[in-house]
């Protein structure tokens, strides 16, 4: 069981009137019906990059959340991990 994820958002493009980008990665440790958040992401409102270390105790059942608000907000972003 992995105790640490290095993950990074990569955020690409944003467009919008005053767009924000909060995301989030969740664990579950009931399979899906709750979900938890064991790390956030600063805000974004532009291109940008970021990594984040997860070390405080995780399920192994994980994903990514995300909120885009704004007025017509666009974001290009990927998100990748790596658990070990």
């Amino acid at each position: 069981m992995a105790k640490t994820i290095r993950a990074q958002l990569n955020v690409t493009a944003a467009s919008g009137t005053v767009p924000t980008l909060d995301v989030t990665i969740q664990d579950s440790i009931d399979g899906g019906a709750t979900w938890n958040t064991v790390g956030t992401f600063t805000q974004k409102t532009a291109a940008s990059r970021e990594v984040i270390n997860v070390t405080i105790p995780f399920s192994n059942t994980l994903r990514a959340a995300w909120t885009i608000a704004g007025t017509t907000p666009s974001f290009t972003f990927a998100i990748d991990w790596y658990a070990e």
